[in-house]
Formats: C-alpha cells, structure tokens, sequence
C-alpha cells in the first residue's frame, strides 16, 4: 500500500478530500498540522502533485488565529466585528483565540452610539448630559445618537 509523503508540498489526494493538506511543512497552526489534516477554523485549497495546498483561515466561526482583526463568531454587521472579520468603527474587540471568539464593544465617547449605551455625545465630558461612562447624566435628555452621528444632549428645563 502506498502512502503520500506529509510536508513535502506534493499533493496526489484528489482536491475535493478536504481533510487532507500538504502545505509543505510540518508545523501546525497554520491550517494544516503536522500530520496533513486541515485543521479546525481553515480551509486549505490548491495542492497538487506540482504545488503545495494554501491554508485560509475561516472567517465568521468563531476560532481567532490572528488572520482576521477579529471574528465573533457570525457573520453579521453592526455587531462590533464586520461580516468580513473586520472591526466596525465605534468598536473594540478583543479576547478571540484560537478556542473562543471575539467580544466587540461599544467605545465610549467616540462620537458614535452604537446602541448599548445610554448616549455617546463624542467626548467624556460629564457636565455635558453624557457623562464619561456613556450614560444619561440626571436632569438631562439625549438624542440622535446612531451608527455615524453623536448624541445631542439638553438639560431639562424645569426640573
């Protein structure tokens, strides 16, 4: 019986077996491990008895290796991490490895309300109605906050 040679970057499986690789090498983390499986979080594509295969890593499943700026686990927009694995604006992620995905939040006084906070008026001013955690200082009402304009905040008369 004969067996392919793993990590010589010749590939003779047929391409449409995607668990097997050859990207040339036998490190792993780097989609295709050290005993030519594709690993979890890649694909890995092109390997013939001429080439190595090249190894992508998944965007959107929730397995961070630092391909991406982030992904959190969908493909979704206005969430903090783009259906592209790129960081919106007005958001922060961290935290993704390679076993959990991203947290994004919201920035707090960037100007732009992105909906978990009270209001976010552009700065951390907090006699200004908003107050540096993003919150609705009392006596005071905020409007207008969305994905790309800042919050308007007026003091109430009369109270």
């Amino acid at each position: 019986m004969c067996y392919e040679d793993c990590g010589d970057a010749i590939r003779f499986t047929d391409s449409s077996f995607t668990s097997f690789c050859d990207d040339g090498n036998l490190v792993a983390y780097d989609g295709c491990d050290e005993d030519c499986g594709t690993e979890d979080g890649w694909y890995c594509i092109g390997g013939s008895s001429s080439s190595p295969d090249t190894c992508y890593e998944i965007c959107g499943d929730g397995l961070d290796f630092g391909e991406f700026e982030c992904d959190d686990g969908n493909s979704y927009d206005y969430d903090g991490c783009s259906y592209d694995c790129e960081i919106e604006s007005g958001y922060n992620c961290e935290d993704g490895d390679e076993t959990t995905p991203d947290e994004c939040y919201d920035i707090c006084g960037d100007g732009y309300d992105m909906g978990p906070n009270e209001c976010d008026d552009g700065d951390l001013d907090a006699y200004d109605g908003c107050m540096s955690d993003c919150t609705i200082r009392p006596g005071w009402e905020c409007y207008e906050g969305s994905y790309d304009t800042a919050s308007d905040c007026y003091e109430i008369c009369g109270d």
